[in-house]
């Protein structure tokens, strides 16, 4: 893609980002995220529909960089995972996109649904299990579950632990969980 087109929507990527850091979405114009970006209202009609369009996008791009590492760190072959670098590439990850991932986490709930949704998906693909297997499928939806809202929550509140702390207990539940990826 040409570096204008992505410096473009990178600019209105991030004034929708600063405007949701201080209103709700549905608060949010067109015309405020356009003046925010300094670019016209046609350059943002070219790529985004409206303003839910632009959102779902930014969503849907954190959430695939989210699941990439997932799948970067595991195994497919012999359904296992490379816990520390997963969690470390995460937390790395969410250290750059913190405000954003905080933003949208509070003023959209269906972002957090839907990367539960995929990262589930992700690790059932995985580990081979089917949606027919429902225990183990649930099992698996609430232990993501239970560490997106966990990273999150510290995220939020990061004085409880260091990230070095975070990064070692969310390793060690990890582990207890899922097949460690040996063979490095």
């Amino acid at each position: 893609m040409d570096r204008r087109i992505e410096r473009t929507k990178d600019l209105l990527k991030q004034a929708l980002l600063s405007l949701l850091a201080a209103q709700d979405m549905k608060d949010i114009s067109v015309t405020e995220i356009t003046e925010t970006a300094n670019v016209g209202r046609s350059t943002f009609y070219r790529y985004y529909r409206d303003v839910e369009d632009l959102v779902k996008q930014v969503e849907a791009e954190l959430i695939a960089d989210i699941v990439a590492i997932l799948q970067a760190g595991a195994d497919d072959e012999r359904g296992k995972f490379d816990h520390p670098y997963i969690i470390h590439e995460t937390f790395t990850f969410m250290e750059n996109y913190r405000t954003a991932l905080l933003t949208l986490a509070e003023r959209d709930e269906t972002f957090l649904k839907e990367l539960k949704a995929q990262l589930t998906q992700a690790v059932c693909q995985i580990l081979g299990i089917q949606t027919q297997e429902r225990h183990r499928w649930f099992e698996n939806t609430f232990f993501v579950s239970a560490m997106v809202d966990t990273v999150f929550y510290w995220m939020a509140v990061p004085d409880w632990l260091t990230r070095e702390e975070m990064e070692a207990y969310l390793c060690d539940s990890l582990a207890r969980l899922f097949p460690v990826k040996t063979d490095y």
